[in-house]
């Protein structure tokens, strides 16, 4: 079957039927697993903005100790230094520095662009799971057929 061309999948036998419902059954999870990732990213920026906004919007935070992460189990105690600035990872080991608005600023940006892939990934989703009751139905209807056509 060649890739982009319309195939009237009336007219495919049921194995053929059932390596279509086994591609979109892939897709599917592929799918759910992509657009599961990018809720988790963007509940970890979610996270970081509402750092940073009582960072920014609490001047008395400044003054008080909290625990630095070393590693994702060993956190030692320290100060802010500055809560004007920060350094932000903006990808593939690259960090700037900048003001605490215009962070806010990116990670809003970021979280933009992280609701419109969902949106479009749960768009895909939603043809996906349709194409797949679809070729269900029809693989259904053959079987059906194909025992009527047993009993005579």
């Amino acid at each position: 079957m060649a890739e982009g061309k319309p195939i009237d999948i009336m007219t495919l036998n049921v194995e053929q039927l059932n390596d279509i419902k086994q591609r979109l059954e892939k897709d599917l999870r592929l799918l759910s697993q992509s657009f599961s990732q990018l809720k988790m990213v963007e509940n970890k920026y979610v996270e970081g903005k509402e750092c940073l906004e009582s960072i920014f919007f609490d001047s008395s935070v400044a003054d008080k100790e909290l625990m630095v992460p070393m590693t994702s189990s060993l956190y030692v105690p320290g100060k802010l230094a500055d809560t004007k600035r920060v350094l932000v990872d903006i990808g593939t080991g690259y960090y700037i520095e900048q003001t605490v608005p215009k962070t806010i600023e990116y990670i809003e940006r970021r979280v933009s662009s992280i609701e419109e892939n969902a949106v479009k990934i749960q768009q895909a989703v939603e043809t996906k799971k349709k194409n797949l009751e679809t070729i269900m139905f029809i693989m259904q209807g053959k079987m059906a057929e194909h025992q009527r056509s047993l009993g005579k």
